[in-house]
């Protein structure tokens, strides 16, 4: 699998003989073979020729986009998935208030173990020496199968969250990078702008998964319905947000692979330079192709595997091959 990442503002992206063609103004174009590609994500400006997204679109690859801000903004989808009797099956249960809560339940509590399990993996490298997060994630775990309905659940999340970050803002707090609390826009710091565009990367890579098995990406269980936002894929991105990217931004900061000098303050707070930003989009990649035991399968699987295994998962658990949805944790 390959994604083209094209992250040169105001570039413009054609077709020429079996090969898409990036041009931006004083520099040499760029080139790579359609069939080599799989999906694209774009940065900033971009503008495409009819031809190349014509192109894309009967090849069924679709293009991601980041904003500015290095939020996640949406896709551009070149055809619906033909799965009628899995999304039948999806929307049935979106509507069953006891499976929907169900389901949010163990996404909830898949997030917050993998969440301690960081935690306790930053400790056994002496990165991190507190015991008082790790016990507070543990009691919020426990917690979380008597949560009576979706928003507990949620609240618990947040809860989680507002302890992890406690934690984690001492870990990365280092050589210049300094995180006191979550922001995301604007991002408040460099860290905060690290967390940003690694889940708006994975936000992607998770809503291909979704698409791939045949959902519909804007409906999820744990997150709400809102016009235009893909919750199915923040549904199945949740329990990976530590494992990979959380994970993936204490690596770059302290083996100094992005350094503090290579982000720029701007009136929208932090944002990752060029050139820092595709040195971080090789580490994500690189980290999507590391692999790990899945708890379900008992096999060695890639990240970006475990991602799509999640969605097909939950697949089998609404069309009644499996009776609960399993996160993904790591131990």
């Amino acid at each position: 699998m390959t994604t083209l990442y094209v992250m040169e503002n105001h570039a413009f992206v054609r077709k020429q003989a079996g090969t898409l063609v990036v041009r931006c103004e004083g520099e040499p174009p760029k080139t790579l073979p359609l069939e080599r590609v799989t999906e694209v994500v774009c940065y900033g400006d971009i503008s495409w020729s009819g031809a190349a997204l014509r192109e894309l679109a009967e090849s069924g690859i679709s293009v991601g986009m980041i904003g500015p801000r290095d939020e996640w903004v949406g896709r551009w989808e070149p055809r619906e998935s033909k799965t009628i009797p899995l999304r039948r099956a999806q929307f049935r249960a979106a509507d069953d208030v006891e499976r929907t809560l169900a389901i949010a339940r163990a996404i909830v509590g898949g997030k917050l173990r993998n969440s301690r399990a960081l935690l306790l993996r930053a400790r056994r490298e002496e990165l991190y020496a507190d015991q008082g997060e790790i016990d507070a994630l543990s009691a919020l775990i426990e917690r979380t199968p008597e949560a009576g309905t979706v928003d507990v659940a949620r609240g618990l999340e947040g809860d989680g969250a507002r302890v992890y970050f406690q934690a984690f803002g001492r870990i990365v707090s280092t050589e210049g990078y300094q995180f006191m609390v979550r922001s995301r826009r604007p991002p408040a710091d460099p860290v905060n702008a690290l967390l940003s565009f690694g889940y708006a990367l994975l936000a992607h890579t998770a809503g291909t998964s979704v698409r791939t098995v045949g959902f519909d990406a804007h409906l999820g269980f744990l997150h709400s319905e809102r016009y235009g936002r893909e919750s199915l894929a923040l549904d199945v991105m949740e329990e990976f947000r530590a494992l990979l990217v959380d994970a993936l931004v204490t690596m770059v900061i302290h083996r100094r692979i992005i350094k503090i000098h290579e982000f720029e303050q701007t009136p929208t707070g932090y944002l990752l330079k060029p050139a820092a930003r595709r040195t971080f989009i090789e580490q994500y990649e690189r980290k999507l192709k590391d692999e790990l035991i899945h708890p379900v399968l008992k096999q060695r699987v890639t990240h970006r595997r475990a991602i799509e295994l999640q969605a097909r998962i939950l697949a089998k658990h609404l069309t009644g091959e499996l009776e609960q949805y399993v996160p993904f944790t790591k131990r």
